[in-house]
């Protein structure tokens, strides 16, 4: 009895450590949701190419040895080589090597997630061939340059960085009654729009746009000036949603445990991460190419999460109070 009830005890002290540390993380995104706006708003070239370059290759090495940790919240196995090579290959076309034209790429995320769907519920063979066929013969309507563009360049880059990042803060409020958590979800979208109002200032840097590396986001930047806005103001919130998605991944180790892992595989990690640099400083296309690679391999291999998280948050729209029963992955979701 004494040994159960010290065990007890001490499942209640971590559940209140953790929730200390999920409560305390919310306050802090509050914070450097205002931080990375300001900069974005003052340095808008120099805030994307730079937070790209150095905290993305820090961010794609630890979160994907955080999903390698947690199986990529897949029920089967295979995610890894499946989504490298779909990652190879989206990396080829978004260079121009494999075909030129908008959806070849969208035919890779659209395939990619079908395998993470196919992954994340056990689906079998059959099906996941079906599933993938039914996919392919969707091409031609994919072919249209809006819903290509649309998979292809914007689901891997500002929809994962913004909309996927405000959706797991959302789950892991919801799931915890986070009034905070909440707040940081609201701040970050009025952070967001802050860049296009036009009585809010944007520096406009014409010399920013010709910094190295920018004309690699150019399209995307492009693409998302619908309104004509100025080039800046559009740089400036996609700058803001990469600056943001790296540090609040850096500001939850605490709540998720990224960290917590082997000293040779954190050794491991910096060191590819010091190489990523040295490409950088030696030619910045080659590390460029490299961050293209693992931040691509990354936003796939986390499609199995992506896809939980938000069937997570349409059952709690959609059922109310129901969706509060907890799921196998339900608190590792949350805090992602």
């Amino acid at each position: 009895m004494l040994s159960t009830g010290h065990a007890r005890a001490a499942r209640s002290s971590l559940q209140g450590s953790a929730a200390g540390a999920a409560a305390a993380t919310d306050r802090l995104n509050v914070a450097l949701i205002v931080l990375c706006c300001l900069c974005a708003h003052l340095f808008p070239y120099q805030t994307l190419v730079g937070s790209y370059a150095i905290l993305g290759p820090a961010h794609y090495l630890t979160e994907i040895s955080w999903l390698h940790d947690r199986r990529y919240f897949a029920r089967r196995r295979g995610v890894l080589p499946t989504m490298a090579l779909l990652a190879l290959i989206l990396g080829l076309t978004t260079v121009g090597v494999v075909g030129h034209q908008p959806w070849y790429g969208a035919a890779v995320v659209l395939l990619a997630l079908v395998v993470a769907a196919a992954l994340a519920i056990s689906m079998t063979a059959a099906a996941t061939l079906l599933f993938g066929g039914v996919a392919m013969l969707a091409l031609p309507g994919v072919q249209s340059h809006a819903a290509a563009v649309l998979l292809a360049m914007l689901v891997p880059t500002f929809i994962h960085v913004f909309f996927l990042t405000a959706a797991f803060m959302l789950h892991g409020a919801r799931r915890r009654k986070s009034a905070a958590g909440i707040t940081s979800v609201i701040v970050l979208f009025a952070a967001g729009a802050s860049f296009l109002l036009p009585f809010v200032p944007v520096a406009a840097d014409p010399a920013g746009a010709g910094i190295a590396g920018f004309e690699a986001f150019r399209p995307v930047v492009e693409l998302l000036n619908v309104s004509g806005t100025s080039v800046a103001r559009i740089t400036g919130l996609v700058g803001f949603a990469y600056l943001f998605h790296y540090v609040e991944w850096g500001a939850k180790v605490a709540v998720i445990g990224w960290a917590r892992v082997p000293v040779a595989r954190m050794a491991a990690m910096a060191l590819v991460w010091v190489a990523v640099m040295a490409c950088y400083a030696a030619d910045f296309r080659a590390g460029f190419l490299l961050s293209l690679y693992l931040s691509q391999l990354h936003v796939l291999l986390e499609f199995p999460l992506n896809l939980k998280t938000i069937s997570g948050l349409a059952a709690w729209t959609g059922a109310g109070s129901n969706a509060d029963r907890p799921t196998a992955h339900s608190s590792a979701a949350s805090e992602n």
